[in-house]
């Protein structure tokens, strides 16, 4: 489970990350455009989704057991 939530957060902090032409190791449009405007807060945004993912996730499955 944490695993999981840790890879959704990490997928939201860098998706958006990007470079100007010619500089740095992200494209122009960034990884994911479509996350390109969480850019400029991307930690915050992983940080955030990994730690209400986790909690639900692990809600779910306390209830299962």
């Amino acid at each position: 489970m944490a695993v999981l939530a840790f890879t959704v957060g990490g997928v939201l902090a860098i998706g958006g990350s990007h470079s100007a032409p010619g500089t740095g190791p992200f494209p122009e449009d960034g990884l994911i455009p479509l996350l390109k405007p969480l850019a400029d807060y991307g930690w915050a945004v992983g940080l955030a989704t990994s730690l209400i993912l986790h909690t639900a996730l692990m809600k779910r499955r306390s209830r299962r057991s």
